[in-house]
C-alpha cells in the first residue's frame, strides 16, 4: 500500500470511473482528491451517463400509409413520419431511431399479401419500445390522419383520436399529431420535455 501502485482494475470499468479511482488511490497526497466530497462528486459524474442511457425509451417512426391511394399526396406519409421523428427527438427524453434503419427493418419484414405491415416485428428488430405509425386519407380538399402508437413488448395498439382538417392546413395538423403522441407518452416525458417539443 505504501510503495506499490494498486493492481489493475478489472475490464469493463468506464474510463472516467477508472480515472477517479486511480486518483483517489494516488501515492502522493497532492495528486489525490482534496476532500471526500470531491471524490464523491467525481463518482456521481461517472454514474450519471450510465443511468441516463439505460432509461431512455426508444421510438421508431414508420411512414404513414396513403389509404386514399392518391399518388399526388403520397409525400404526406414520409412528411408526417419525418415531422414526428424530429419533434420527438427534441424532447431529449426519447431515443428516436433514424429513418435509414427503420427503412431497412421495414424492407426485411415483408407483409403477407392483403395484410398490413407487422410493425411489432419491425420494432422488435430495431430494439424499439414503441412504434409510431398510422395512415392518412385525402378527399375533397380535406385530410384525415389516423395515428397509432404500438407497444412493441405487448403488441398493444394504443387508441388515438383521428385528426381531421383542410389539406391546406396540413402542417398545423401534423403538429396536432405530434402533440397527440406526446400526450400519450406523457408518463415518459417530463413537462420540460413536452415544452421543448
Amino acid at each position: 500500500h505504501l510503495t506499490h501502485e494498486p493492481p489493475a482494475l478489472p475490464s469493463g470499468f468506464p474510463d472516467a470511473l477508472r480515472a477517479a479511482l486511480l486518483k483517489a488511490l494516488a501515492k502522493e497526497p497532492s495528486r489525490r482528491f482534496p476532500t471526500a466530497t470531491g471524490f464523491a462528486a467525481a463518482l456521481e459524474e461517472t454514474a450519471a451517463p450510465v443511468t441516463r442511457s439505460v432509461t431512455i425509451p426508444t421510438v421508431a417512426v414508420v411512414d404513414f400509409a396513403n389509404l386514399s391511394g392518391d399518388p399526388d399526396v403520397s409525400w404526406l406519409g414520409l412528411g408526417i413520419a419525418e415531422t414526428l421523428a424530429i419533434d420527438l427527438q427534441k424532447s431529449g427524453r426519447l431515443q428516436v431511431i433514424g429513418r435509414d434503419r427503420v427503412a431497412r427493418a421495414l424492407a426485411s419484414v415483408q407483409p403477407t399479401p392483403g395484410q398490413e405491415r407487422d410493425v411489432v416485428a419491425v420494432g422488435t428488430s430495431l430494439g424499439a419500445d414503441w412504434v409510431v405509425t398510422g395512415g392518412f386519407q385525402v378527399a375533397a380538399g380535406r385530410i384525415r390522419f389516423t395515428p397509432r402508437l404500438v407497444t412493441v413488448a405487448t403488441g398493444e395498439s394504443i387508441p388515438m383520436d383521428k385528426i381531421d382538417g383542410l389539406l391546406q392546413d396540413v402542417f398545423a395538423l401534423q403538429d396536432r399529431v405530434v402533440m397527440a403522441v406526446v400526450q400519450i407518452l406523457g408518463g415518459v416525458l417530463s413537462p420540460t420535455a413536452r415544452t421543448r417539443i
